[in-house]
């Protein structure tokens, strides 16, 4: 085992810091000398818990990046999509407004139902649409199809 050598330094360090140094020598058990001296080996390697958290930070950063750009998306396809609905969806007759409103709710239900089953995938929209991977027209044919007869 090799024997470090210490030497003696002398700092001068305000009232309020060598009391806090104090209480947190004696909550740890180490001596006030070691702390330093580990404290100062920390700052002078550069390798602080504030690189650390630097590093984090972009990371975190770029995350919201991503998430800013996924939402930007997703108002994009909303608003197109209100804007159709309100474009080919004339307003009904009193006497089709019951149905109708029945209609909507189990068309909402299967809604739900879907985005409940993407959700446990873990299939979000935006890696759909960045793959490609969204319904084919066969695949929406065939739901009207079924819709038509009552079974979707």
């Amino acid at each position: 085992m090799s024997q470090k050598a210490y030497v003696g330094l002398y700092a001068n360090i305000q009232r309020d810091t060598k009391k806090r140094l104090e209480a947190y020598s004696a909550a740890k058990g180490q001596s006030q000398g070691s702390i330093v001296d580990a404290a100062l080996r920390e700052y002078l390697d550069d390798s602080s818990q504030a690189t650390l958290i630097l590093r984090e930070l972009g990371r975190l950063r770029r995350g919201v990046g991503r998430m800013e750009r996924n939402l930007d998306v997703m108002d994009a396809g909303l608003a197109g999509f209100v804007q159709m609905w309100l474009a080919y969806n004339p307003p009904l007759p009193g006497g089709q407004k019951e149905a109708a409103q029945a209609m909507a709710a189990e068309r909402f239900d299967q809604f739900i139902t879907f985005i409940q089953h993407q959700i446990r995938q873990h299939k979000t929209f935006i890696a759909q649409v960045a793959e490609d991977d969204l319904l084919k027209n066969e695949d929406i044919r065939a739901l009207l199809d079924m819709e038509g007869e009552g079974k979707a």
